[in-house]
């Protein structure tokens, strides 16, 4: 609807603008260049509206389901948003290639259960985009004893009003002062969280906040990926 309301619009000003031009009409200059202002800002809302509908239109052949009990959590950022199930994914500067390769092998586990399609690209505006990399931190162990071998989370952009979009410009980093962190199971873990997955107390949940080398999602993550993303037909 608002598309076609901004398209009825800008015919009307582009009409006005060629009876200006060629001088069917003899408007005063000050009308004339409010004309051209107005084409301007119509276009301008235009390319945006039609940017973030694409992205918007990703989600047509999805369906969202209500979150099951056995599903597993999401991070609250992400829950009742409408995000795109398609991502782009680039590595930050200096990436080895063995971490690269266990995020290649995560991704590839999530894009075999068809909720989301993750392919490799730059972030850009409006479209869903996963940054890749490492951190070296030596953390103290805590009271229970556990180490932080890697970080990740959503980070939702939100716009709303006439032209309303959302994107997910998410991160899932590997702990590399530690030769553990450099495995399937941790990568996957932390690209979980990157696509809105929180933390299970199921011990065959790849979210488990404990690594048990789990690299299969559970019926539980799938759960919980449909939640946000729904179920691609």
């Amino acid at each position: 609807m608002r598309i076609r309301t901004l398209l009825t619009w800008l015919l009307l000003f582009l009409g006005a603008t060629w009876v200006i031009k060629n001088n069917i009409v003899q408007i005063p200059d000050n009308v004339q260049q409010t004309f051209r202002n107005g084409v301007s800002r119509v276009t301008t809302n235009l390319n945006s509206i039609l940017d973030s509908n694409w992205n918007f239109n990703q989600n047509k052949t999805s369906t969202k389901k209500d979150v099951s009990d056995d599903a597993t959590p999401v991070e609250s950022i992400v829950k009742n948003k409408n995000l795109s199930n398609k991502y782009y994914y680039s590595y930050q500067a200096g990436t080895p290639d063995a971490v690269q390769n266990v995020f290649k092998r995560a991704i590839a586990t999530y894009n075999a259960t068809g909720i989301v399609k993750i392919v490799p690209g730059a972030e850009q505006g409006w479209l869903n985009h996963l940054e890749l990399g490492t951190y070296r931190k030596n953390v103290p162990l805590n009271q229970s004893r556990t180490i932080e071998l890697g970080i990740g989370g959503p980070k939702i952009m939100e716009q709303t009003g006439v032209v309303s979009r959302i994107a997910n410009h998410a991160s899932a980093k590997l702990n590399i002062y530690y030769n553990k962190a450099v495995s399937q199971a941790v990568a996957t873990h932390e690209v979980g969280h990157a696509l809105g997955l929180d933390h299970s107390q199921a011990e065959d949940s790849v979210m488990y906040p404990l690594d048990r080398e789990q690299t299969a999602l559970s019926p539980a993550d799938l759960a919980g990926l449909k939640s946000i993303y729904g179920e691609t037909k």
